[in-house]
This record gives structure tokens, sequence and C-alpha cells, in this order.
């Protein structure tokens, strides 16, 4: 199972994520975000990473601009969805990799498996577009999981408390963390970086 620390935003964090062996590492590149991060500063730190290390760029409804300047830095390898993005603007990034965030409970009328994408990501559904520290019902995604062509990424409010018993029930292909992690928005603790490792990896 992959694991991916997201809402990095200093050196420090993203070098012991990687001593722990996360496989993957998200910059959040809204400005309403607490853990926003500017794609200069983000792709200094994405830079050192090593080469095996997924490096994600989290956007949320961006436009054409924003998304070139996020190809140009060379340095991102997937770009997280984490907006209203229908499969059409999804079709108009291609052949970028892309990963779509989808909120549950989905909106009515949410055709997961018609975007054109690598994964889709499972959060709570939420004007803040993630970060809540709410876990999903995971019923409902152990559902989603089972019907969906996608592979499924599990996020929303997961910790060391409750990752074991959400990975039971959902056996996602990956789990995204962010809030669970830190001691402040943006600020990850290292004790609860590593205990939250060491029961991904057991």
């Amino acid at each position: 199972m992959k694991v991916k620390y997201c809402g990095i935003t200093r050196q420090r964090d993203a070098k012991y994520a990687v001593e722990l062996g996360v496989d993957a590492l998200g910059f959040i590149f809204y400005p309403k975000s607490p853990r926003y991060i500017d794609i200069a500063a983000a792709a200094l730190i994405a830079s050192t990473l090593p080469p095996f290390i997924t490096r994600v760029a989290v956007t949320v409804n961006s436009s054409d601009e924003e998304i070139a300047k996020i190809q140009a830095a060379g340095c991102f390898d997937r770009i997280q969805l984490h907006g209203d993005e229908t499969p059409q603007r999804c079709l108009q990034l291609a052949p970028t990799p892309l990963i779509k965030a989808v909120g549950v409970p989905l909106v009515e009328g949410t055709e997961c498996d018609a975007y054109p994408v690598q994964a889709l990501l499972l959060d709570k559904a939420s004007d803040r577009r993630g970060g809540t520290g709410e876990p999903i019902d995971w019923e409902v995604a152990a559902q989603l999981r089972n019907t969906s062509r996608l592979p499924v990424i599990l996020s929303g409010g997961l910790n060391s408390e409750n990752v074991q018993k959400a990975v039971e029930i959902v056996q996602p292909y990956g789990i995204d963390i962010c809030s669970g992690i830190e001691s402040e928005p943006g600020i990850k603790n290292h004790q609860r970086m590593k205990e939250f490792m060491q029961l991904c990896r057991v």
C-alpha cells in the first residue's frame, strides 16, 4: 500500500518523510489553504528529493496559466485536482498524469469512472477542499473501491488511531494523510509521522 504525506511546506519535513519510507509528497498550491506553498518554494524542496519519490502538485480549479507554471517547474510528477474539475477538464490537461479528488458523500450524478485520470482520491466533501481532519464513511469508500476501474487513494481524517481500521475496511491502493501528522497546519510533527508510518508498514 502506497503512502502519501500531503501539505508539505518545509524541507525538514520532506526529508524526514523520505527517511521514513514515504512513497509520495504533496504540495498544496491552493492559496486559501493554511498549508499553501508557492510553486517556487515547493520546487526547491521537490528538486532535492530522491528519484523514486512521487511529487504531487495539489491544485483547486487552477487556470491553464497556473497549470503551465507547475509543468514548467519540471519537478512535479502528478497533478492532483481537488476542485470542481470535470472529465472534460481532465482531457484538456492530457497527457499530464492526474489524480482526481472526489468528495464523499458524492454529489448526485458524479460518475467517478468518467474521469480520464490515473487514480481517484476519496476525501471528506467540504468547501475547504481537504484538510478537514474528518473521516469519510469507510463503507462507502469500500463500495467505490470495489466498483471503480481506477485505483483508489483513501484520505480524510486519517491518523494513528484509525488508519489500520480504515485500511482493513477499504483496502485502498494508497492512503493520503495531512492534518493527522501535524502540530499545526503546514507544520509536521515528526513523532506522529513516524508512528503513522510504522502502522502503515506492519
